[in-house]
């Protein structure tokens, strides 16, 4: 039987953490992304997903889609440089861009 009311914060994390959606990596790539990825990265692009080694990046436009998209290597080596640097490893198997909209977040 349960043990009373809870807090509706610790159900919620409760439930998250048993459906395998609280990664702590895509956590820390969506609250740090600007140190990450750098200021200049972090202006035309954000995450907008990290599962299974994939990060799939919205960019603010076609012209920044396609020079994400050519520079994905560069960006995932730096992402994963990252987390090495902090006693993480190597996650970001694969870096994907779509043409998304960032502003107005």
């Amino acid at each position: 039987m349960g043990t009373g009311p809870r807090p509706i914060g610790a159900l919620l994390t409760s439930v998250v953490a048993a459906l395998g959606l609280d990664d702590p990596a895509e956590r820390t790539l969506f609250e740090r992304w600007a140190e990450i990825a750098g200021p200049e990265t972090a202006k035309v692009a954000r995450v907008v997903k990290f599962r299974e080694g994939r990060l799939l990046l919205g960019a603010e436009s076609p012209v920044m889609s396609y020079e994400l998209s050519m520079r994905r290597e560069v960006l995932r080596d730096r992402i994963n440089a990252y987390f090495a640097a902090r006693g993480g490893k190597a996650r970001v198997m694969e870096v994907m861009v779509k043409l998304n909209g960032i502003h107005g977040r």
